[in-house]
């Protein structure tokens, strides 16, 4: 599936897509470090489609480029709750692999995603923006 030029504000998808479905998730992070030449992003959408399967759309890459996009379908919240903790984790471990810390960017959330303990979890994984910009990684 193709998906949009991953700007600042864009969000992957955007007109490209005939899917019909509610979003319950959306989450934005962010690397940058121009000493790393880094400049990637990765979005988490989380919706369900017409026939109530969860969706988790993961895209990733480059600021500004097109990106690349999957898409995984479940029966269950819990599935796909661990599928985006899964994510989650994986960018949190960015700066051993990348050089440069994810920061988050932007969360939304309706009510047809609840799940205790996830904002602290997210403040746990990646550090605040202000901390990023005293260390140098935001250009």
């Amino acid at each position: 599936m193709p998906c949009g030029r991953i700007g600042p504000d864009s969000r992957p998808n955007d007109g490209n897509t005939t899917e019909a479905r509610v979003t319950s998730l959306s989450i934005r992070l962010e690397a940058r470090s121009a000493a790393h030449r880094c400049y990637r992003a990765y979005v988490i959408d989380v919706g369900t489609d017409l026939f109530g399967a969860w969706l988790v759309d993961m895209s990733y890459g480059r600021i500004g480029t097109i990106g690349r996009s999957k898409i995984r379908s479940f029966a269950t919240i819990e599935d796909t709750q661990d599928q985006v903790r899964a994510c989650l984790r994986k960018r949190a471990t960015a700066p051993r692999r990348i050089g440069a810390a994810y920061h988050v960017r932007r969360v939304y959330r309706n009510e047809g995603w609840s799940e205790p303990g996830f904002d602290d979890r997210l403040r746990g994984w990646f550090p605040p923006i202000a901390e990023a910009a005293s260390t140098g990684d935001l250009t």
